[in-house]
């Protein structure tokens, strides 16, 4: 009876699904110049790797930083079928980020009231511009957002693939939100990658078991996004060889012209001493 029940509760788990696993991403405080140029201050790269059951296609790595005003993203992609001007943006090449600021993991795309952005950030600038929204707080295309976002937001294509470097900004978050260290964020990242002129063919995420799709609830974020430590910028110090600058500028011939100071010295000594010896001769 005993084996019996082993072999069914061993059969039940092998039917559960399987859940991919957190990846924490550390996030150092630090100031950030949005330039398409990853600054020291970002922390380590993470990669975004592409869905094991999908088709092959792009892949990427991100690494974060925070201050208090923003939260930013610096990512790199390799994307070797470009697709910057497809007529919908759902369409062309893309990261999404997906961003779950309590970290609560609702099922619904309402979050059970608490802040959850999917931002949609395109591979290159088209006519309606680089930045939308799939969905802010439950709602599809808010504007605002998209502009705020646009501001702040570097797109550059590099050869075998494109960067994008975007801060979102903390004052449009919702629901009393404050930064602070140790702060853990619900983050998730897509990589659309469009191959064949119909949307997003290939998909890329954190973990590469992940069944996502471009419309998910925070549930689907598995990314840990940790907020760390203040970055401490050592600057270098020059150093003033006071003593080799003299003894070089003691040594210079006074045949050059370049340093007349030594020669008037010598005169000046040697006129002193022969008025001495002149009036010792006298007395």
């Amino acid at each position: 009876m005993k084996k019996f029940f082993t072999v069914v509760l061993l059969l039940a788990f092998l039917a559960l699904p399987i859940m991919a696993a957190d990846v924490i991403i550390s996030a150092p405080k630090t100031p950030i110049i949005i330039d398409g140029v990853r600054d020291d201050g970002y922390g380590d790269f993470v990669d975004i790797k592409a869905m094991e059951s999908g088709i092959p296609g792009a892949t990427g790595k991100v690494c974060t930083a925070w201050d208090d005003n923003f939260i930013y993203y610096y990512i790199e992609v390799l994307d070797s079928t470009p697709n910057h001007n497809a007529e919908n943006s759902y369409e062309r090449d893309c990261v999404e980020f997906y961003i779950d600021w309590f970290n609560n993991k609702g099922t619904t795309f309402a979050n059970d009231g608490k802040p959850y952005w999917q931002i949609r950030i395109a591979s290159a600038p088209s006519d309606d511009g680089v930045v939308h929204t799939n969905m802010i707080n439950g709602e599809t295309d808010v504007q605002k957002y998209i502009d705020a976002v646009a501001k702040t937001t570097f797109v550059k294509l590099i050869d075998g693939g494109y960067i994008i470097e975007v801060g979102m900004p903390i004052d449009m978050v919702e629901g009393g939100f404050t930064m602070s260290e140790g702060l853990i964020i619900g983050v998730e990242f897509l990589i659309g990658d469009n191959q064949i002129g119909a949307g997003g063919t290939s998909m890329a995420f954190l973990t590469e078991d992940d069944m996502d799709t471009q419309w998910e609830n925070p549930s689907g974020c598995h990314g840990l996004l940790k907020l760390g430590a203040p970055v401490v910028v050592v600057e270098e110090v020059e150093t003033l060889l006071i003593p080799e600058t003299i003894t070089a500028v003691s040594t210079i011939s006074p045949v050059t012209g370049n340093n007349l100071a030594p020669s008037i010295i010598l005169i000046i000594v040697l006129g002193i001493t022969i008025l001495i010896l002149k009036k010792r001769l006298i007395k």
